[in-house]
């Protein structure tokens, strides 16, 4: 009766559809560019940048990553949510009241880190300064882009400020021999880019003004974001505190070393990012829609078994690219792979689940989820980091998804009505074990032959599986041609 139901929704929403398909497409064009560009460099700073510099510089990065959203409250998820679609006066009240809060925060800000650099020895403090300052300015207008659906302006944005990552990086190790300070020098100028990109493809001047400041709109925006701070301190625990355990205990060489394994899961989160965004906005538009249970519950199950072919694929994929794209330095990188990269599952996975209670302003729940799983993660790693080294971080990580997967799937059931089916998890678990023993037994060859069976197999079970979904969609294309 549900799919029956489904069925009928979604031939009637079929404007619906196209548009998180088009938004997916301005997106994946944005993100191949924009990660072709970073992993090319990856070949480069692993051939003259040392280990140790390149722990440094990861380190630096998570934590600038993870101070702005907490001590700002994360408010541009806050534009995002009560702009989109909304006129012309309400964007201009929800972005000068948003601008208007954070303006003091930054004064306050700025005054308290120059004085911890007194007591505090922050290495190249004045360039992460800047680094984080701007870090702040293009999270705001990126999302300001997006809710002026702006995607294509945000998608080259993305590439420009990549391409500016790469020659600044290129040039800053390459002629004047930096290191760690190259990298964050390489990322203001992306960020720099963007925000000037950005900043006169939206015109966003035209929306600021102080009368439009809003009290009702202030606290709005606050009570919806104030749970997304909290949320992001935990997300850092879960998911980059392992850089400074690392470091303090095992060295930031090794640090380096692992982190260089781990950006090979860009390839799985690139595929994650271009959907994560499109059903964001998806699901923040269509919040006040009746029928969206339907959709969330559809939606996600689409996105899951793709999520799960793109993993189990790209894992053999690592095995035949990677000799080619990291120095010999970091060789030891590769053996953590097949461990760390199941937990790109478990957190693309919860990512969706948030944003989706996120659309139903059910964010209570981000922290507490978020809280039980940073315990546990802590728990194994602090526990075992000195008798098995790196993989008490893996395994720390691998129990910490399964933990906030499993508890965000019954928050869901109980308050958005979405069933909880462990089929696809049973599924991905078997042929995620037999992929590990390819990665590891096998030679590239028998990887990329793995690879080929998993895309093929796969693609034929998703199309008999939602083609109840896809097949009125494909059909309303076929009769235009």
């Amino acid at each position: 009766m549900l799919g029956r139901l489904a069925f009928y929704i979604i031939m009637d929403k079929q404007q619906i559809i196209s548009k998180f398909l088009k938004t997916s497409g301005v997106y994946f064009f944005g993100k191949v560019a924009t990660y072709v560009v970073s992993f090319l460099m990856i070949r480069y700073y692993t051939n003259n940048v040392l280990p140790e510099e390149y722990g440094d510089f990861e380190l630096l990065s998570s934590l600038y990553a993870v101070i702005i959203p907490f001590l700002f409250i994360e408010i541009w998820s806050g534009v995002l949510r009560f702009s989109i679609n909304k006129g012309i006066d309400e964007q201009k009240q929800v972005i000068s009241t948003s601008i208007i809060v954070i303006a003091p925060f930054i004064v306050l800000y700025t005054v308290i880190y120059f004085i911890i650099c007194n007591f505090i020895s922050i290495p190249h403090a004045l360039t992460m300064y800047v680094v984080s300052l701007m870090f702040l300015f293009l999270n705001m207008m990126m999302m300001v882009s997006r809710a002026f659906a702006k995607n294509t302006l945000f998608a080259i944005s993305g590439i420009i400020g990549a391409v500016a990552n790469a020659i600044t990086g290129y040039v800053c190790v390459g002629v004047f021999h930096l290191e760690c300070e190259a990298l964050l020098l390489a990322m203001i100028a992306n960020y720099v880019i963007q925000i000037v990109f950005l900043v006169f493809g939206t015109k966003v001047w035209r929306f600021i003004s102080i009368g439009s400041f809003s009290w009702p709109v202030a606290k709005q925006l606050i009570v919806f974001c104030l749970p997304f701070s909290i949320n992001t301190l935990l997300y850092y625990l879960n998911t980059n505190y392992y850089r400074v355990v690392v470091d303090r205990n095992l060295g930031s060489d090794v640090l380096g070393i692992f982190v260089v394994g781990t950006k090979f899961c860009v390839i799985v989160t690139f595929v994650v990012s271009v959907f994560h965004l499109a059903w964001q906005e998806l699901t923040f538009s269509q919040s006040e829609d009746k029928s969206r249970f339907v959709l969330y519950k559809q939606g996600l199950g689409i996105i899951e078994d793709v999520l799960i072919i793109s993993t189990l694929a790209i894992i053999p994929l690592v095995k035949i690219i990677a000799p080619f794209f990291i120095g010999e330095a970091y060789s030891g990188a590769l053996e953590y792979v097949p461990f760390y990269y199941v937990t790109i599952y478990f957190t693309s996975i919860s990512g969706f689940l948030y944003n989706t209670l996120a659309a139903e302003k059910i964010t209570v729940y981000h922290p507490l989820v978020k809280f039980f799983a940073a315990i546990a993660y802590l728990g194994i790693m602090y526990l075992f980091i000195k008798t098995i080294g790196i993989y008490a971080v893996i395994w720390g990580a691998v129990l910490s998804g399964l933990i906030e997967w499993g508890l965000l799937l019954i928050v869901c059931k109980k308050r958005i009505q979405l069933g909880i089916t462990l089929t696809p998890f049973i599924c991905f678990s078997v042929m995620y074990c037999i992929g590990s023993l390819v990665f590891i037994k096998c030679s590239p060859l028998v990887n990329g032959l793995y690879m080929i069976a998993i895309i093929t197999i796969g693609s034929v079970l998703f199309l008999r599986r939602h083609n109840e979904l896809i097949a009125p969609f494909y059909n309303g294309i076929r009769k235009k041609f």
